[in-house]
């Protein structure tokens, strides 16, 4: 195949939301369209390299082309990327206010002279850099806290950051495999941490 199609082509199919397979089905399939235009052309008096140009302007833009393809194969993918980024919206808000909002506002609605909201609240400094600390100290202190209150202090954040996952490799093309959206985890997590640091409204626990 010319180099000049195999470009072209890859233009068009690398950005199709379908697997390898029904890629490389169509990828021979606009080969051969091409390939008889080419032919078609060649007879009609031009050099290869003109038939090949004339070939693909008369295809037409590959960008277009693969907006074309993807609306075909796709015809729901706008309104349900619209719906998911309305959905991942809400539960950033949700999220956030879980774990910055309504921490650094509750301390004001106890309010009880100045010194307390400087103690409750600016002046509340916690932090663990040691993995596992936390969960040890639960485990090893287990008359000091509830199975359901360690049950509900170790799955918070792990639910509250369950979505995430879901929301990453669909919004986002280039963040689709495992490793990438771990890495998201991680420096949204991060991110987190160290604004419950920063706000004092919360602990930075490794």
């Amino acid at each position: 195949m010319d180099k000049k199609f195999a470009v072209y082509i890859s233009e068009i199919v690398s950005g199709l939301d379908c697997d390898e397979m029904e890629k490389k089905d169509l990828q021979e399939e606009l080969s051969q369209h091409l390939q008889l235009l080419k032919q078609e052309y060649m007879g009609k008096g031009l050099s290869e390299q003109e038939a090949v140009d004339t070939a693909i302007r008369c295809f037409g833009k590959g960008n277009e082309l693969r907006k074309e393809l993807n609306h075909s194969i796709s015809p729901f993918k706008k309104p349900y990327l619209i719906s998911v980024k309305i959905m991942f919206g809400v539960y950033g808000l949700v999220a956030l206010s879980a774990l910055l909002l309504l921490r650094i506002v509750d301390p004001l609605f106890e309010f009880r002279g100045f010194q307390n909201l400087l103690d409750s609240h600016f002046l509340y400094f916690n932090t663990n850099f040691i993995p596992l600390r936390t969960i040890s100290y639960y485990f090893l202190h287990t008359n000091e806290f509830s199975p359901s209150l360690i049950t509900y202090l170790l799955l918070y954040n792990i639910i509250l950051f369950v979505p995430l996952g879901l929301f990453v490799p669909i919004l986002f093309r280039k963040k689709r495999s495992l490793l990438q959206v771990i890495k998201t985890a991680f420096i949204c997590g991060s991110i987190i941490e160290i604004l419950q640091l920063i706000l004092h409204c919360g602990t930075l626990d490794m």
